[in-house]
């Protein structure tokens, strides 16, 4: 179920044993502001759990098209918590603002996945590459993350320095550092570009 009543977000077909698909639609979000959610899912026997964090862009909110990334199935989260430590050009992060995973392929950054700060706790994916394909399309398993932030306010993108919570952090969730992994669970804990 979604834990709030939105009208924005509602669940398609649920299927599968095991593992399940999953389907959300989403309407268009016309409002100045992003806008949040958590959908929260529960196996038939109650015994696992998972939640996800939904952010929705605010209407006319543009990121640069190198910010643009392929989503596929293989995943790590990368979690964003609201005690994050952040100096961007002397300023804290601030919502509107974008952190996002880049890795590099023939000299140039791609986009691996992004997410809004929201000042509160949020996460986003980052995707690995897709094997079934000839081009590499979204991080290798052990590849380190390479970190941006784009601010929202002067609408620039910064390199960034990243720390990251300690392996069993946030309650044993966390088991990745720096580096991406399939289906890994990172805690980015500082944020720092001059």
């Amino acid at each position: 179920p979604i834990s709030e009543a939105v009208d924005w977000i509602s669940l398609g077909s649920i299927g599968g044993s095991g593992n399940a698909t999953v389907t959300v639609n989403f309407s268009q979000n016309s409002a100045a502001q992003q806008r949040t959610a958590t959908i929260i899912l529960v196996s038939s026997s109650g015994a696992i759990t998972r939640t996800v964090s939904v952010t929705q862009r605010a209407s006319g909110e543009v990121l640069p098209a190198s910010w643009n990334f392929k989503r596929t199935e293989n995943n790590h989260t990368l979690i964003l918590p609201e005690n994050l430590v952040s100096s961007i050009a002397g300023q804290a992060l601030a919502p509107g603002d974008y952190v996002g995973v880049f890795f590099t392929l023939a000299g140039s950054d791609v986009c691996a996945g992004n997410g809004p700060w929201t000042g509160s706790n949020t996460s986003f994916p980052v995707f690995g590459d897709d094997g079934t394909t000839m081009e590499k399309d979204g991080m290798a398993n052990a590849e380190n993350f390479k970190v941006k932030v784009w601010r929202g306010a002067n609408q620039q993108t910064y390199d960034v320095t990243a720390t990251y919570a300690a392996i069993g952090a946030a309650g044993g969730v966390v088991n990745a550092g720096g580096a991406y992994q399939t289906d890994g669970f990172s805690m980015i804990t500082q944020l720092n570009a001059t």
